[in-house]
């Protein structure tokens, strides 16, 4: 992996702060991040890790939905008797996804 040189991330992480500056309805009208809450942004978009934000997989079991795709995608280039589909789910080689 290459190293980044210090000017190139801290261009990207002022250009993150500027885009990211009217996150969460922020920047409408007189509202207006602190520095603070701005840096903390800029490093992590995800406001918390509530089961509404955080990842299906902590919270409720559940694939995310590129795990989904990848799944279709095997089903649809598996055509033998090893692959069972149903409404809850995918029977692939006796495991159900």
């Amino acid at each position: 992996m290459v190293e980044q040189k210090r000017a190139v991330r801290r261009y990207h992480y002022y250009r993150l702060k500027k885009k990211r500056k009217d996150y969460y309805g922020w920047g409408d009208y007189e509202y207006v991040m602190t520095p603070k809450q701005l840096g903390k942004v800029a490093n992590t978009p995800t406001p918390c890790s509530c089961y509404c934000c955080g990842n299906p997989r902590k919270h409720w079991n559940a694939k995310t939905r590129s795990e989904y795709i990848n799944i279709l995608n095997y089903i649809e280039q598996c055509n033998d008797e090893h692959v069972y589909a149903r409404d809850g789910g995918v029977k692939i080689k006796g495991v159900w996804y």
